[in-house]
């Protein structure tokens, strides 16, 4: 297996910079997410390191090695391609083998690897069909089947689960980090798909406009995000954004005091003027009214069984709470909540965390 290292990476297309000063390591046998929406600059990322698209400026090494110049086919890489890019007049096994075949590998090695591999991802008896006997699930693990074989350094996925249903998206994930875990080798996996990078990463690599917005574990980047675009990115339902003033004694939201904790006020500093709150619909709660508590009206309640979605409005600022299903929240009434102020994240007008001055922007 091998490290894969981006050293200042930049990709233009005449006058348009889509992927700016880009600088990452993936450790080896680690996998990592790149995730961010579409159009920032992760699949691009990705095809640089297959040697898909050229750079226009930086490095890449996988391993020691630099390999700006080096052939797609000479990298030591496996790539998982969206598209399952399968030949349909070929069963499963002439599939997996394609790669080896072309290789001149020997037959025996041949079957060896591919029935290991298809044992790994539980196709083997499927390797006599052809693609179009298959369910969208199978041809994604015949996909995958193809790249193992192969024994590459590095794995590349790109957005792999995305032509799938939701119910199989989740098996998929489940069976791609268990792979993960029996081969120990080096991922790195494209998806704008949040939940499917915080289930499935070692590292995170949150992307916008090109840039790293920042990196870290799942717990870190959603714990501690860096700035308002992660913190409203990562996290289902979205994370609350509330316009408000900080006084030096209170942050005010919709015209009602709000206390900072001690510790908020001590990173806040000399600071006043205009601020953004940020509070995640769990950490907004009913309350009986009184000291830091808003009022707001509920206008949509969204029940799901064990908990409800709660749709509110403080003033024209909307706001949403994830509650018990016991907690009572009428629709079109006006009611008191609470944040969770420990748990909340107070970020300056344009979106800059005051507060996290260690969080990890980029590495």
């Amino acid at each position: 297996m091998a490290k894969v290292v981006l050293e200042n990476i930049w990709k233009r297309y005449g006058d348009v910079e889509v992927v700016k000063d880009f600088n990452f390591t993936v450790h080896d046998k680690e996998l990592v997410v790149l995730v961010g929406p579409s159009g920032c600059g992760k699949s691009t990322t990705l095809r640089m390191i297959a040697g898909l698209e050229e750079i226009s400026e930086g490095n890449i090494y996988i391993g020691d090695r630099r390999v700006n110049d080096v052939a797609p086919k000479d990298r030591d890489i496996a790539m998982v391609f969206q598209a399952y890019a399968l030949y349909p007049h070929w069963s499963v096994y002439e599939n997996m083998a394609f790669a080896l075949k072309l290789r001149k590998t020997p037959k025996e090695e041949v079957k060896s690897r591919v029935l290991n591999a298809a044992k790994i991802l539980e196709i083997d008896h499927l390797l006599d069909r052809k693609p179009k006997a298959l369910s969208g699930g199978q041809r994604q693990r015949v996909a995958m089947g193809r790249a193992i074989v192969r024994d590459p350094s590095v794995f590349l996925f790109d957005e792999p689960l995305s032509n799938l249903d939701a119910k199989l998206r989740v098996q998929m994930r489940v069976e791609i980090s268990k792979l993960h875990n029996r081969l120990q080798t080096t991922i790195v996996y494209v998806t704008h798909d949040q939940v499917e990078a915080m289930t499935l990463a070692d590292r995170i690599v949150i992307m916008n406009d090109g840039r790293i917005q920042q990196a870290g574990t799942p717990l870190d980047v959603y714990e501690r995000p860096a700035n308002l675009f992660v913190a409203t990115f990562i996290g289902s339902p979205s994370m609350n954004v509330l316009k408000g003033e900080y006084d030096g004694d209170n942050l005010v939201v919709g015209g009602t005091p709000i206390e900072p904790t001690s510790e908020q006020k001590s990173r806040m500093g000399s600071y006043r003027g205009a601020i953004t709150l940020g509070v995640r619909p769990q950490h907004v709660s009913v309350a009986e009214g009184g000291r830091n508590t808003v009022q707001a009206r509920v206008e949509v309640v969204e029940h799901l069984g064990s908990e409800k979605f709660v749709y509110l409005k403080i003033g024209e600022q909307p706001l949403t709470a994830r509650l018990e299903s016991q907690d009572h929240a009428s629709e079109g009434q006006e009611q008191f909540f609470a944040f969770d102020m420990d748990q909340a994240h107070i970020f300056d007008a344009e979106g800059q965390n005051l507060l996290l001055d260690d969080t990890e922007v980029t590495k």
